[in-house]
């Protein structure tokens, strides 16, 4: 089993310019009601689903909306994870909001804040903007993320066998919460062939199954968190999406406590 670097992630990097304005070194609670994993919308959700790829001039969101409303989205920069989000979304025609999105962040120290979303489904394209306390950032996707660039087969609407997955990846973990610093340690991360992972990090250890959700291409995650110091210790739940299957498979893993006040976000590359 390789090693994989769960470094500080982006911990020297501003992902906005004005990033000393509104970042802290301390957790800063929302007030939002923060959405629970596994949880979606109050109302039955009739929108579009998929995995969506809009970046903008800044950084590089990746959206995945599942049949329930439930949206998970990562925020990229070269490659790499600066913070994650989850919520719900509900739809109202081509139009689709939400009003409860909580983000992770993880730079500057790493803390939480709430967000909001609003995008105009017109398929397959998707018109987004994210909007934080210290800005609001627009883009689109023309169409889902595709397995192969320009094929016009969906990742999220394919079913995948958790046997594609199974080897060592290296990567990076980050994890914050509500009433907890950014924590990031070195450490090892495997699949094996039945969809069971493992990682260890620091005082931490992860002990998971990937299941699929539904037919669709990406993973509902459980994982247990163990460890005599570990802030992190207990139950966490979420969605692992596939980020890419070309060449060298990359995965996102997001994982949330139970109660979503802390969370842990693996971003791993096939060895």
């Amino acid at each position: 089993m390789k090693l994989i670097k769960l470094a500080a992630v982006l911990g020297t990097l501003c992902l906005f310019s004005a990033c000393s304005s509104h970042g802290s070194s301390k957790p800063i609670q929302t007030t939002n009601e923060i959405p629970l994993p596994g949880v979606g919308s109050k109302l039955a959700y009739t929108g579009p689903q998929g995995i969506f790829d809009v970046p903008n001039s800044t950084f590089e969101p990746l959206i995945t909306i599942l049949d329930n409303g439930e949206v998970y989205g990562m925020d990229l920069i070269n490659n790499r994870v600066a913070g994650f989000f989850h919520g719900t979304v509900s739809a109202n025609g081509t139009t689709l909001s939400s009003s409860d999105l909580t983000e992770y962040n993880a730079y500057d120290g790493g803390y939480v804040q709430a967000a909001s979303l609003a995008a105009t489904y017109t398929a397959p394209s998707l018109k987004v903007s994210l909007t934080f306390p210290f800005g609001t950032f627009s883009s689109s996707a023309s169409e889902q993320k595709n397995f192969i660039k320009d094929d016009k087969q969906t990742i999220y609407s394919t079913p995948i066998a958790t046997a594609r997955f199974a080897g060592n990846y290296e990567g990076e973990l980050s994890s914050v919460g509500t009433e907890m610093k950014l924590y990031s340690k070195t450490g090892a991360f495997a699949i094996s062939t039945d969809g069971k992972f493992t990682a260890s990090a620091g005082d931490c250890d992860f002990a998971g199954t990937l299941a699929p959700h539904g037919d669709k291409g990406v993973f509902d995650i459980t994982a247990n968190v163990s460890g005599a110091t570990c802030t992190l210790i207990g139950q966490m739940q979420g969605l692992m999406t596939p980020v890419s299957l070309e060449t060298k498979t990359t995965l996102g893993f997001q994982l949330l406590a139970t109660d979503a006040k802390k969370s842990a976000m693996l971003f791993v590359t096939k060895s």
